[in-house]
């Protein structure tokens, strides 16, 4: 498995990654405005590699207009490649690239569903807000985060 920044000829490989996970993850609508945010990304975005080059995850950070404080953007796994690994790798990654960078940022947040929750709270983030079908029918709106230990 292999990390590396996202280029834009990686743009159909994860819209494929996006469609592995509807409706399971995802509603259909959310193909188009994660077509709109890889076209503007608003900090970096990693994609993952498996052995052949093919892309089987992607994901990246931002920072918010509140200094401490950072948001996980669009993670996504191919669905036949979760629970193996490649979620936590894609995570730590995106966290040790980002942070060493921006070292006022205290707090890191996610926007997920209930379906990922528990991936997240492995990994020390807590729920703070939980929307009922707020995505979708049966997609909860998670919105959790991890207080980062001082740097």
């Amino acid at each position: 498995m292999r990390i590396r920044p996202y280029e834009t000829d990686d743009r159909d490989a994860c819209l494929a990654l996006i469609r592995s996970n509807t409706p399971e993850h995802f509603v259909p609508s959310d193909e188009e405005a994660f077509g709109r945010f890889l076209d503007d990304l608003p900090g970096p975005y990693f994609v993952v590699e498996d052995p052949y080059g093919g892309v089987i995850a992607c994901g990246g950070m931002a920072q918010e207009e509140e200094p401490s404080l950072a948001t996980l953007c669009w993670g996504i796994v191919a669905a036949e490649e979760q629970r193996k690994g490649v979620g936590t790798a894609l995570l730590e990654h995106r966290l040790r690239e980002f942070l060493p960078r921006h070292p006022e940022i205290e707090r890191v947040q996610v926007n997920t569903t209930q379906k990922v929750q528990g991936f997240y709270e492995r990994h020390g983030f807590r729920a703070r807000e939980i929307r009922q079908e707020a995505y979708g029918p049966g997609l909860d709106h998670v919105r959790m985060e991890r207080q980062l230990a001082a740097r």
